[in-house]
């Protein structure tokens, strides 16, 4: 029977949050005074623009596809090119960068099982408030340990980007403040073989 897909109410709450933006406050900035008198003054502005573009900039992304090996997806079922995509961006959360790597074995009949294999890698600048995946995990039930990098666990369900469904998602730490989830939606999971995947992840870091 086809594996139903929910969609979680976790992923709601991020793009909520998402559209509220605080780039208006910038919008209201005087403009600077281009007489002769203030020509002295123009050095110290020019610094203080680009400290703030350093401040503003997120976190370096990350090619979630590159990170998964070939075969190790293969033991799952999955070949062929990953789907990549980028969360983050103007609309995304605030000093986040939030990469996906989506995997999907051909579906020829509607009662073949959806089998996705999904990569998602969000890395936490020193002025992130929010971390996206933390809210889509919330959703799953408690994990249990898993020997995959640091705090390594893996829960009952299967992240997908923007949701979720029967499957299984193993959820570990990285340097850089990155959090990272190697999920499988499908009815019957290979769990040695998830984990071999999501060690594969962690060693391509």
């Amino acid at each position: 029977m086809r594996t139903k897909l929910v969609v979680t109410a976790g992923f709601a709450a991020v793009l909520l949050f998402a559209g509220c933006s605080s780039s208006d406050s910038s919008t209201d900035s005087s403009p600077s005074s281009t007489t002769a008198t203030d020509s002295d003054n123009s050095d110290s502005g020019s610094s203080d623009s680009d400290s703030s573009d350093s401040a503003s900039s997120g976190p370096e992304s990350v090619d979630a596809c590159a990170l998964a090996d070939p075969a190790l997806l293969q033991a799952l079922g999955v070949t062929g090119e990953g789907e990549e995509l980028d969360r983050a961006g103007e609309d995304g959360p605030p000093d986040i960068a939030w990469n996906v790597c989506t995997w999907n074995s051909p579906i020829v009949t509607a009662d073949d099982p959806i089998n996705i294999v999904t990569v998602q890698v969000v890395t936490e600048g020193p002025d992130a408030v929010i971390n996206p995946l933390e809210m889509l995990l919330s959703a799953l039930d408690s994990p249990t340990p898993v020997d995959v990098g640091t705090n390594g666990k893996i829960y009952e369900g299967g992240l997908i980007a923007g949701g979720g469904g029967i499957g299984r998602t193993i959820v570990f730490e990285a340097d850089q403040g990155k959090l990272i989830t190697v999920s499988q939606t499908a009815e019957d999971v290979d769990v040695a073989a998830l984990t071999a995947l999501a060690q594969g992840v962690e060693a391509n870091l």
